[in-house]
């Protein structure tokens, strides 16, 4: 598994679709799968490690232009949460059209989580395209 080191108390969140090139007529469930380690040191990583994920309730997700950085889908985290985790069973997860987005460019996608009060943007630098 790709392991990548961040200053975080939530660890190795897995996804498949790291380095994914989409259609813009593409409808993509992006699942994040968070656990929490019993020190503060987190990871992120790219494979399923076959235990319970932690469920975050209050969470969201950006999308970033990777070469200008520009969040280009900001956290939409007021009266309108639409760029909020949704969460099952399996663990987080977002439904997400990639016909939003610009094709020919590579996009990352960040995260916002919320827990009580405690906010925390997390970029590990998960990266896919749109051709």
């Amino acid at each position: 598994p790709l392991l990548l080191n961040h200053p975080s108390q939530w660890s190795d969140w897995s996804k498949a679709w790291l380095g994914r090139e989409y259609t813009p007529d593409e409808l993509v469930r992006m699942d994040v799968l968070f656990r929490r380690r019993q020190n503060t040191m987190a990871t992120t990583a790219t494979a399923s490690f076959g235990s319970t994920p932690y469920i975050v309730r209050k969470g969201f997700y950006g999308i970033k232009n990777d070469s200008t950085s520009e969040l280009v889908i900001p956290f939409y985290t007021g009266t309108n949460e639409a760029t909020r985790l949704s969460y099952d069973e399996d663990g987080n997860y977002f439904n997400f059209r990639m016909s939003n987005l610009h094709a020919g460019n590579v996009y990352r996608v960040v995260l916002l989580v919320d827990e009580a009060g405690y906010k925390q943007v997390i970029d590990p630098g998960f990266k896919f395209k749109v051709v």
